[in-house]
């Protein structure tokens, strides 16, 4: 099972950096750890609708009408990273810690801010502690080279892991529409 701790150690092992015990050590290490690892969590996490991170909840309406152009506001989950789907399908609009909409029942699916690294899957893990090393990686060993050389290693391993995510569940399925057919009969695609 991952821990902060042992994705922050992943990290720095990829860097040829020394471990850490904690996130309240004195060392360099563990205060770039501590000071890196929530961003890049959350900025990995908004990055693609992961299936271990997605949450559905019924949102509640605020009292006080928006100051124009929608008729109602909704308060979202203070755990709340991104919206992925809203229910009924109805044109919406996100501002800040809201959503406007002119609908008088909102739900949402949406990507949540999965603090326990316990549930990560593994290869969630292990693309975390990448992101976290091209973070660390230019502060702890000045090189440019290695860098570039750990961003490839990276994103190719991030891809990989967003398409074994992606390939669980039914596949959504598109539906042709006049708009699109008459697109297609006329040769744009």
């Amino acid at each position: 099972m991952a821990s902060v701790i042992s994705i922050c150690n992943s990290a720095l092992i990829k860097l040829g950096a020394n471990t850490i015990t904690a996130l309240t050590e004195t060392s360099k290490e563990a205060r770039l750890c501590n000071a890196q690892y929530e961003v890049v969590r959350d900025r990995l996490l908004q990055s693609h609708p992961w299936n271990f991170a997605i949450k559905r909840i019924a949102l509640n309406k605020l009292s006080e009408a928006p100051a124009f152009g929608w008729e109602a506001q909704y308060q979202l989950p203070t755990d709340y990273l991104r919206v992925l789907t809203v229910y009924p399908e109805l044109d919406f609009e996100v501002e800040g810690d809201r959503v406007l909409s002119n609908s008088g029942d909102v739900s949402i699916r949406y990507m949540y801010s999965a603090t326990d690294p316990s549930k990560y899957p593994p290869r969630f893990s292990e693309s975390l502690a990448y992101e976290l090393a091209k973070e660390l990686c230019y502060a702890l060993i000045q090189s440019n080279t290695q860098q570039a050389q750990l961003f490839q290693i990276a994103e190719d391993y991030l891809r990989k892991t967003r398409s074994y995510d992606a390939q669980e569940g039914t596949p959504q399925q598109f539906f042709s529409s006049s708009w699109t057919d008459s697109r297609d009969a006329y040769g744009a695609v």
